[in-house]
Formats: structure tokens, C-alpha cells, sequence
């Protein structure tokens, strides 16, 4: 009886937590394009062409053909796909949606819900149910998750990524009770962050090594350790057929574009420098950052008062992290970034707030957990700049939704001059810098000049020579031209360069010579005369089939690995079975 009423109590907060996060995406469900700062920019325009690509049969989308007025793109050879296979589930429910909006905002919807569910999931393994419940509610409104990453910049990934850490945090708590079962869980949530945001990862990765120090006792912790670095290993392997590609493919492109300029980390920390003075966006972030930290030391104080000492030290360790979250969101923690450099590749040292989140969340489930009636006077106190703090939290975020899902609003009160066009947007579907073929002359980038070489020609063209040109195919990483011709010809196509791409005659395995042109990047190939059928490839390199071998053997590793594990579990079951049926029968 009490463990269906237990069981129902979880379907009520779990049904609580879907219906909170559907009136929080209630802007998003039912509205518009917002003018979030990366919505129209990036996300937008990969989500539709994503989803098309994957929906005409092709099952990981590297090359986006239509991207850069038809030239294509490489974004996703470099940026996690995860997020945009779940916008593509819900395309073909939408086929008259001109931008791609409805399955990329319910995505975004989902993935606020699921992030509520996966943070209760973790937390009632921490605490009670209910403190679990409010805790996971917070987890969803808290402003940099809500207002910042859903509403304000539309950081799609990143958003997606808060699904994932309460599970890496869930599993590595088993981890540390011993259980095996809870390896395969790790390794797959970890794999799932992988490949959906990179930058989350290099953030992340130490937390649950060092949680896991936290929580286990000192004569388990070596096992611990070792099962974890295993999981995290699987993670990795597992992510590799996207992971491998993505960080040794890089001198490909101009990856550079995303540590300099208004980009370089020394630029974007809070309350420091002219970007802060002069951006409504980053001071906001800068007061909602202060708040949370606040809020954060305000549940500790209540935490550390609970009784069990377990809950004290882990309420320790999570003010530790959130402190420090926060001070890796100011100029003071510049010698850090300097030393370990791998990091200056966050950009924005005010993502921190991702981890500040987290823990802020885990502080409040152990603050709540820990109020004992009688309320004493000093615990009302606190209790009450709690409660002021995440009533200020969440008018703001709401204030500040209301404000960029309003374009007039939106107008008057940031640096926006006008709506965006989005038709104009999605036509052109300018890349994001650090994702340009490096072969192309920055200045094709603006958008007159990749518009005016888009209009130059239609899909092929001879630039050198004397002959007849067609096209019979179309297709992302497969073309086929038809040629007539007297003379050799050079041929350029309405695509980038890009590794890869290999041309030969249909029948022949001799490859005709591809090259990039000059300052244009156009891929060009060198045609005999003749009729001829030639076929252009961009081909899987060696690091992209090598990944998608490593990750195939890692998934049978898995499956093995899960098998013994049950097998293990059953023959321990039927061990202590059978001894208990023998003391049964010696006691008789």
C-alpha cells in the first residue's frame, strides 16, 4: 500500500512538473519567432535544413547543402547534432511551416520539460520527494536556464544540455553505491552531452569526479573512481563518430573566429569592460547572476542545520561549486583562464551560470529538506530572503520573456533597430564565422557578396573550355553533371570546397582533379572532353569513418558489458535464493 501511494505521489509531481514547464514554454508553443539572439541567426536556419536532409533520407547530416544561399555548409561536422534530431521529430508534423519554427520551439519545449523531470530524478535520490519536486520547478524557472537560454539568446544546445547534467549527476551517485548499471547510464548521458554541446562538457566534466569524491566513502572511493573514469571513457567512445570528427577537422575552417574579437573570453567577463557597461543583456545577466548567488548561499545556511551529516556535506560541496561558479564568471578568475587555456574556448565566462544553475538547484532541494518545525527566528529569516530572492528571479525572467517575445518592446527597450526579416534570413542562411570554409574569401560573407555569387550561376557553370553542361541529380554530398564537351574543361559548382570532395567518370575509378577556386572556395572539377556522366562525392574522410567505427564497437561494448551485468545480478539472485531455501530446509 505505501509503495503505490509512493508511486503515485511521483506520477502527481512528475505531472506537476510537465504542466509548470508547459505554461513556462507557453511564449514559445503558441507564439512566433522571437528575436532571440541566436534563434534566427543559427539555430533556426539548421534545425529547417537538418531536418530536411534527415527526413530525405539521409541519417546524419553533415553537410548542409542549402546553407550560405545555396553553397553549403559544414556545421555539422563541428557542432552537436543531438538537440536538432529532436527538433526534426516533430518536422514532418509541420510540413507548411515556411520557417521551421514550430519544431524547433516545441523542441526547446521539451527539452525544458524533460530537464524538470530528469533534475526530480536526481534530487529525490538526494532528498524527500517533495523538496525534490519544488527544487525541480526552480530548476526549469531559474532565469539563466528560462529567461537567458530559452527566451533571450535561444542557445538551442545549450538549452538541451540542462536535460543531461541531473542525469550525469543521478548515475554518478550509483556509481558510488557500487552499482554497475549505473556505468551504461553515465556512459550514455555523458555521450548525449557530448554530442550536444561541447562547451557544457568542458565546463562540466570535473563535477562528477569530484561529487563522486564527495560522496563516497573513503575505502570505496578508488573502485568508485575507476568505474566513473570507465563510464566517462564509454562516453566518449560512444560520441566518437561526432567527437572525432569535429575536434580534428578544425584547420578546415575558421575556427579562430570564435576566440577573438568580441568572442575572446577576456572580453565577456561580468562587470568588467565597455561590452558590459554598453550591453542592457549582459547587466541583466550580471544582477540575475549576483541574485542566484544569493539564493544560493541563502539555502546552504538552511542546508547545513539538517541533521544527517551526509546532507551537510554534500550542501558543503555544492556551495563550494556554485561560489565558484560565480567567481568564474568575474575578471578575478582571469589568472584560471590564462593557466588552463582549454577553457578560453567557453567564449562567454558568464555560461558558468549553467553550473551556478545546477548547483543552486541542489541547495535548494537540501535547504528545503532540512526546515524543521518549530521555525525558529533566525531560519524565517532566511526563509524570507529566499523567498524574496526567487521572486525577484522570476519576475525578472518573466519580464525580460515578455520583452524579447514582443518585437516593439523589444525595440524600445535593447539596441534592436527593427524586426529582423526573417524570409530575408532563411534565404540567405548566412553560417555562423567559425564554420566558413577557409578556402572562401571573408568578404563573399557579407551578404550582398555571397547573394551576388549564390545569383553568379545556377548549380554548374564551365569556367574554362568548350562544351554542353547539365545537372541530373541534386543532392547533399552527391552530384551528378552530364558533359558534352571538345575541349578539357573546368567546371565550378554551386558548392564550397571542402575535403572530401572527390569527382570521377561514371564506370571509371580514375578521380578527375578537384580543387577550391581562387578566393571564391567554389569546388571546381577538371572534366576530359567527351560525354561523359561524372559523379561528385563528398566522401566520409578518414576521421569520419573512423568514428562511426570507433562508436559502433563502443555500442557492442555496451551491449556486452549491460549483459554481463545482468547475467552477474541473476546468478547473484539465484545464489541467494538457493541459500535461503537451504536454511529453510536446515532449520526444518
Amino acid at each position: 500500500m505505501l509503495l503505490i501511494q509512493k508511486k503515485q505521489i511521483t506520477r502527481i509531481h512528475i505531472l506537476g512538473i510537465v504542466l509548470i514547464g508547459f505554461i513556462l514554454a507557453i511564449p514559445a508553443i503558441f507564439g512566433q519567432v522571437y528575436e532571440a539572439h541566436d534563434l534566427i541567426a543559427f539555430h533556426l536556419k539548421w534545425a529547417k535544413n537538418f531536418a530536411e536532409q534527415f527526413w530525405a533520407g539521409e541519417l546524419y547530416p553533415r553537410w548542409l547543402q542549402n546553407m550560405n544561399s545555396g553553397l553549403g555548409s559544414p556545421a555539422f561536422f563541428f557542432y552537436g547534432p543531438i538537440s536538432y534530431y529532436f527538433s526534426s521529430l516533430f518536422h514532418p508534423f509541420f510540413p507548411n511551416d515556411q520557417y521551421g519554427w514550430h519544431p524547433i520551439s516545441l523542441s526547446a519545449a521539451l527539452a525544458l520539460i524533460a530537464s524538470g523531470i530528469t533534475a526530480y530524478i536526481w534530487l529525490k535520490d538526494i532528498t524527500n520527494k517533495t523538496p525534490a519536486f519544488m527544487a525541480a520547478i526552480l530548476y526549469m524557472a531559474l532565469p539563466y536556464h528560462w529567461a537567458v537560454d530559452f527566451y533571450t539568446r535561444f542557445a538551442y544546445a545549450e538549452h538541451w544540455s540542462f536535460v543531461w547534467l541531473p542525469l550525469l549527476l543521478y548515475f554518478t551517485r550509483k556509481i558510488s553505491r557500487g552499482s554497475k548499471f549505473a556505468v551504461v547510464g553515465f556512459a550514455i548521458s555523458y555521450a548525449l552531452l557530448i554530442m550536444t554541446h561541447l562547451i557544457t562538457v568542458l565546463m562540466f566534466s570535473i563535477i562528477p569526479i569530484s561529487y563522486l569524491l564527495v560522496l563516497t566513502p573513503r575505502k570505496q572511493r578508488k573502485s568508485a573512481l575507476i568505474s566513473l573514469i570507465i563510464a566517462m571513457l564509454l562516453g566518449i567512445g560512444l560520441s566518437a563518430i561526432y567527437l572525432l570528427p569535429a575536434m580534428t577537422t578544425q584547420k578546415y575552417i575558421s575556427m579562430t573566429a570564435i576566440t577573438t574579437g568580441r568572442y575572446f573570453y577576456d572580453s565577456n567577463f561580468l562587470f568588467w569592460g565597455e561590452h558590459f557597461f554598453n550591453s542592457k543583456f549582459v547587466q541583466y545577466l550580471g544582477l540575475q547572476t549576483v541574485l542566484v548567488t544569493g539564493l544560493a548561499c541563502a539555502a546552504f545556511v538552511i542546508a547545513k542545520k539538517h541533521p544527517l551529516p551526509t546532507i551537510r556535506k554534500e550542501s558543503l560541496y555544492w556551495i563550494i561549486i556554485a561560489v565558484s561558479a560565480f567567481l568564474m564568471t568575474l575578471p578575478l578568475s582571469k589568472p584560471i583562464w590564462q593557466i588552463f587555456f582549454i577553457i578560453q574556448r567557453i567564449q562567454h565566462p558568464w555560461r558558468f551560470n549553467t553550473i551556478l544553475t545546477v548547483a543552486t538547484t541542489a541547495l535548494i532541494a537540501l535547504g528545503i529538506a532540512a526546515i524543521q518545525k518549530p521555525i525558529n527566528i533566525a531560519t524565517k529569516q532566511i526563509l524570507a530572503i529566499a523567498a524574496s530572492l526567487i521572486a525577484i528571479l522570476l519576475l525578472s525572467g518573466a519580464v525580460v520573456t515578455y520583452i524579447y517575445t514582443n518585437s516593439e518592446l523589444l525595440i524600445k527597450y535593447t539596441s534592436l533597430e527593427k524586426p529582423i526579416d526573417v524570409n530575408q534570413e532563411l534565404s540567405v542562411s548566412l553560417d555562423a564565422p567559425e564554420y566558413r570554409p577557409k578556402w572562401v574569401s571573408p568578404e563573399i560573407f557579407a551578404e550582398s557578396g555571397i547573394r551576388q555569387l549564390a545569383n553568379s550561376f545556377e548549380r554548374a557553370k564551365i569556367a574554362v573550355g568548350q562544351g554542353n553542361l547539365s545537372v541530373e541529380k541534386w543532392q547533399p554530398r552527391n552530384i551528378v553533371l552530364q558533359s558534352n564537351a571538345t575541349t578539357n574543361l573546368w567546371v565550378s559548382i554551386h558548392q564550397f570546397y571542402y575535403p572530401g570532395w572527390t569527382a570521377k567518370i561514371n564506370g571509371e575509378s580514375r578521380l578527375l582533379p578537384v580543387q577550391p577556386s581562387t578566393g571564391e572556395g567554389l569546388l571546381s572539377v577538371s572534366i576530359p572532353p567527351g560525354q561523359h556522366q561524372v559523379m561528385l562525392t563528398l566522401e566520409a574522410g578518414l576521421e569520419e569513418r573512423t568514428g562511426q567505427i570507433i562508436s559502433a564497437i563502443f555500442v557492442l561494448i555496451i551491449v556486452f558489458f549491460t549483459f554481463w551485468v545482468c547475467q552477474g545480478n541473476l546468478l547473484n539472485s539465484t545464489t541467494q535464493e538457493n541459500r535461503n531455501q537451504s536454511h529453510q530446509l536446515t532449520r526444518f
